[in-house]
């Protein structure tokens, strides 16, 4: 049979049978061990036999407690020990359900993340179909309101910033155009813009600022009387579009695209127009209240006649070729040899008699 002593120690009723064996036994040395070891000199009972008798049984409690201190000392380490390896213990099993934990909180939150999404472009799309319904409406309020939500959603959402832009910009060339029947002096010929149309170029020029991979188009949209304030439209293409008697402020055309568009009898004050596209378009009586800058448009074959520019225009390095610009007000030689190009360009005088510029509409050089 297989005997563990270690086993057995661990048992509470086997170490005290060891405690009681050894006090036992601690006992009867003292009392007998003198004896045991020097009978012959102690029997008989004298000053020297009981001096030796005392001093023995003086070590032997001595080493008694001896052993007892270090028995002592020993458990007291392997108590520390075990305090240690428990404290360790405990510190890993804590550091372990802390980092469980926290992958737990991090899951969670990432799916309670993602389920915000999901519901917000959820909510996004219910708000944007209800948009996009309203805006088919043959009520113009109806229309109005699909506009104002295509708006929120446009600011709210920048992921659906340019789906929404290019919807506006289709709704704008969709029902801003002239019918068959009007004529320039019609009684059905509008001075302004349907409010629906109005309403969405004013959507259109007040995006927010963002980046933008496509070009706005409004392409032979019928704008006539439109009024524009602070607006951006930036590189968008107004070709063929009309503009007519239409009343801009502060309106950024950078880069814009204006081929054989009429913004004739218009008012422009702080319009920003370089490196414009305006080959062919229809300038005619115009009036600029601010220092105008053409500088680096493409303005060939356009007409600018009896235009009024009030307070200085910018024509540098400009391609003013064929372009019509007689009977114009705040023009001067000196500006107008900053353009690139003037083969074929006609003027008033004093211009025209400028030896320089009629060197240049002869030549282009």
């Amino acid at each position: 049979m297989d005997f563990n002593f270690k086993e057995r120690l661990r048992h509470p009723a086997a170490r005290i049978t060891l405690i009681a064996f050894g006090l036992l036994g601690f006992v009867v040395a003292i009392w007998r061990l003198p004896w045991w070891l020097d009978e012959g000199h102690l029997a008989a009972a004298t000053p020297g036999s009981a001096a030796v008798v005392t001093g023995m049984r003086t070590a032997i409690v001595a080493v008694g407690a001896g052993i007892i201190a270090s028995l002592g000392l020993y458990y007291t380490d392997r108590n520390l020990k075990h305090s240690r390896e428990v404290l360790e213990h405990s510190q890993k099993s804590s550091t372990e359900q802390a980092e469980l934990t926290r992958a737990s909180l991090t899951a969670t939150e990432r799916a309670a993340q993602k389920q915000a999404e999901l519901s917000a472009e959820q909510q996004v799309n219910d708000r944007y179909v209800k948009a996009i319904e309203l805006l088919s409406s043959e009520r113009p309020t109806s229309r109005l309101g699909g506009l104002y939500a295509l708006e929120r959603i446009m600011r709210d959402s920048s992921k659906d910033h340019d789906t929404v832009v290019k919807v506006l910009a289709a709704f704008v060339r969709q029902f801003a155009i002239k019918s068959d029947n009007s004529s320039e002096t019609g009684s059905n010929f509008p001075n302004r813009p349907p409010a629906d149309i109005q309403a969405a170029m004013t959507i259109i020029g007040h995006r927010p600022t963002r980046e933008e991979n496509f070009e706005i188009d409004l392409r032979h949209s019928y704008l006539r009387g439109c009024e524009l304030a602070s607006c951006n439209f930036a590189k968008a293409d107004f070709s063929g579009a009309n503009l007519s008697n239409s009343t801009l402020t502060g309106v950024d055309f950078s880069q814009t695209s204006f081929r054989d568009a009429d913004l004739s009898d218009s008012i422009w004050d702080r319009v920003k127009m370089t490196h414009a596209h305006l080959s062919g378009a229809l300038f005619r009586e115009m009036s600029f209240y601010s220092p105008i800058d053409f500088s680096y448009a493409q303005a060939g074959y356009t007409d600018w006649s009896n235009s009024k520019f009030h307070n200085g225009v910018n024509f540098k390095q400009a391609y003013l070729h064929e372009a019509t610009l007689v009977n114009c007000e705040g023009l001067s030689p000196l500006k107008i040899l900053e353009a690139e190009d003037l083969e074929g360009a006609t003027f008033s005088e004093p211009i025209i008699s400028d030896p320089q510029v009629a060197v240049r509409t002869a030549t282009g050089d």
